[in-house]
């Protein structure tokens, strides 16, 4: 009974579709048609199948991290963009450590001391600037790089990467040199194919 009941369903939900794209076919052999037909009803399926196992969203990312917070209004980079010189990734081996001074702010501001040590490398002084640190976010490390950008006190921090499917979100803590404090950071990431 169940079988049959599926059978008329897949039968009522193709037929409209085989009308209008086999249509006009009308004409062809049979066999011409039956497999427009046949074709169609797997097109449904595969549909179908991918609603029931959760499709892709269009994001690059499976779920978002909570550090992960977009611009409404999107900084422009290129124009605004930091010196890569001003922008350090803090060693795999602090990130711990960084993920905890970040635990409740998307920036803190740290000695130049303490952002050598972050980064597991020297970085010199300078006088005009200090030093930050800032959360950021990615999806595919080794096909990407960071854009650090500052205008009117808001900080753009970007990840731009290259992939084929949808990735994890992961975190990375930057140092950034600059000369002031942002009023808001905005953490954002991307993945073109």
């Amino acid at each position: 009974m169940a079988a049959s009941r599926f059978a008329r369903l897949w039968r009522d939900a193709t037929s409209p579709w085989s009308r209008i794209v086999a249509g006009p076919l009308r004409y062809m052999r049979n066999g011409a048609r039956t497999t427009m037909a046949t074709a169609n009803r797997a097109t449904f399926l595969g549909f179908v199948l991918l609603g029931l196992i959760g499709g892709d969203d269009g994001n690059a990312w499976r779920t978002a991290d909570s550090w992960y917070r977009p611009s409404g209004n999107r900084l422009r980079c290129e124009e605004h963009a930091l010196a890569d010189a001003d922008v350090h990734e803090v060693a795999a081996n602090r990130m711990v450590d960084a993920e905890e001074e970040l635990r409740d702010v998307s920036c803190v501001e740290i000695s130049n001391e303490r952002a050598s040590d972050l980064a597991g490398q020297s970085i010199e002084a300078t006088d005009v600037k200090g030093y930050y640190l800032v959360r950021g976010v990615y999806l595919n490390r080794g096909t990407g790089h960071f854009t650090v950008a500052m205008n009117d006190g808001e900080l753009l921090v970007h990840h731009s990467s290259l992939g084929h499917s949808a990735a994890e979100m992961k975190r990375q803590a930057l140092i950034v040199s600059l000369p002031q404090k942002p009023n808001e950071v905005f953490i954002s990431c991307s993945m073109d194919e």
